[in-house]
């Protein structure tokens, strides 16, 4: 008759458990590329302030769910996607909003930085590929300016 002590027993099952566990967090997860990249006016003027937001472009066949965002500062950006670094590869569209608050107690008063066009991803016509070693620039964008609004 084999006896099998509680604690044995116990430690055997933990030791499986972790085993399961750390098989299950190898290689097999998720794959994030680093995306940098500038903003800037079609006259190379950097977008002070914004945000630059990667949705994955399902025609393309990136079947992410997820978007990355970046914030831009002084016309540089790095994305991130949720808590992670980078971006999975594919192909996304690519939307921009370009503004700055002009009066923080009234959110809605914005100064538009460059055309609001590039605010919805299908009318920007702005899209990127990430992959996994991109070519200088491969992520920077070059913006119409906004509009100016036409005096009476």
């Amino acid at each position: 008759m084999t006896v099998i002590r509680k604690g044995t027993l116990s430690l055997a099952m933990a030791s499986s458990l972790l085993a399961l566990l750390a098989a299950g967090c190898g290689e097999s997860g998720p794959v994030f590329y680093a995306v940098t990249g500038k903003v800037t006016l079609k006259d190379g003027t950097p977008i002070k302030s914004g945000f630059v937001i990667f949705h994955p472009d399902l025609k393309k066949g990136n079947k992410g769910r997820e978007t990355s965002t970046g914030t831009i500062r002084d016309g540089a950006y790095t994305l991130k996607s949720g808590m992670n670094d980078g971006c999975p590869p594919g192909t996304y569209k690519v939307s921009v909003e370009a503004a700055m608050e002009v009066d923080e107690k009234n959110p809605y008063a914005t100064k538009w930085l460059a055309h609001e066009k590039y605010v919805h991803p299908d009318k920007s016509q702005l899209t990127a590929v990430v992959v996994e070693s991109p070519e200088a620039g491969r992520y920077d964008f070059k913006l119409d300016p906004h509009p100016k609004a036409k005096k009476r």
